[in-house]
């Protein structure tokens, strides 16, 4: 927080052994920053509650029920609810609600998707999300460009999406199209191959997908966040550093992948390295900057500055 400026941290279990532990956590973290943190979760609901696992909340219903009862404002309580949770513990980014359409019966995510189909997603989806923002958690949607068709999972391998693009407009970049009119505080993009935008690059170190498709043909403008750079779908093939550079190049603006202060120096190193070569411009740092920035100003974690005399 202090030697390397980190903007944001993600909690885990390994984090947490009561609520007063992770409240006082929080604050500790936060009290060694110049300009706050994100502080993010994944407090989904079902198998992805990490508060819960604890005994730390009411348990939150898992994204397959809420859609199952019918009630999308049940959806809009629950995404309420955590976010009363989590703002009381501190944390201020939720990494919810999972925006992808189940299109194969053994889909990885399981329990943790909305629906079979565009409309039913944004149904649920929508109202969590706009429960959190009502109670002041920003949330993110994931996981760009959506892996409701794969079984392989990104933490243990790299999954090719076989869709073709006409499939990839009605179903996936329809849900991300419907839920980005909501204006979330975040997209997640992670570790997939999609052959009909581009068969070389995971999504993640993809310009095609993040800038070509999501800023240029959706037309979001916010923070896109990676998911994790250590997991099997990025480290088998690059490194934290390389995989660092080649995220902010695809269009990304939040890192996440550093674990540990050398893993964080790895990164940042690479980083400067880039700007030093000219393979990265001090102008795109800025773009990511300004993004980040009006996000945490948006949610009250920055001042907002009147323009001076």
């Amino acid at each position: 927080m202090r030697g390397m400026h980190a903007g944001a941290v993600i909690l885990y279990q390994q984090n947490m052994a009561s609520a007063p532990q992770l409240k006082d956590f929080v604050a500790a973290m936060q009290a060694h920053t110049s300009i706050p943190l994100l502080v993010t979760i994944d407090e989904e609901g079902g198998v992805v509650d990490r508060l819960g696992s604890l005994g730390f909340d009411a348990r939150l219903p898992a994204a397959q029920d809420l859609a199952a009862s019918g009630n999308p404002a049940l959806a809009r309580q629950a995404g309420a609810q955590s976010a009363a949770e989590l703002k009381a513990l501190g944390i201020n980014t939720n990494l919810a609600p999972v925006a992808d359409v189940r299109t194969v019966p053994n889909a990885v995510e399981f329990t943790r998707i909305f629906g079979d189909d565009p409309a039913t997603v944004v149904t649920y989806a929508g109202p969590f999300l706009q429960g959190m923002r009502q109670s002041g958690v920003i949330g993110c949607l994931k996981h760009w460009p959506g892996i409701g068709s794969v079984s392989l999972d990104p933490h243990d391998t790299l999954p090719v999406m076989d869709r073709t693009r006409q499939q990839l407009e009605t179903t996936e970049f329809a849900s991300f199209r419907g839920l980005l009119a909501l204006n979330p505080g975040m997209v997640m993009v992670t570790h997939v191959v999609v052959p009909a935008i581009d068969p070389n690059l995971p999504a993640t170190l993809s310009p095609k997908l993040v800038q070509g498709v999501l800023r240029g043909e959706l037309g979001y403008d916010g923070v896109v966040m990676t998911d994790s750079l250590y997991m099997k779908g990025i480290s088998l093939r690059y490194d934290l550093g390389e995989a660092a550079v080649m995220s902010i190049l695809a269009g990304d603006d939040l890192l996440e992948g550093a674990f540990d202060p050398d893993s964080m120096r790895f990164m940042l190193a690479a980083l400067k390295g880039a700007i030093a070569s000219g393979r990265l411009s001090v102008g795109r740092i800025d773009d990511s900057v300004r993004r980040i920035l009006t996000l945490k100003a948006r949610y009250g974690l920055l001042p907002v500055l009147p323009p001076s005399a």
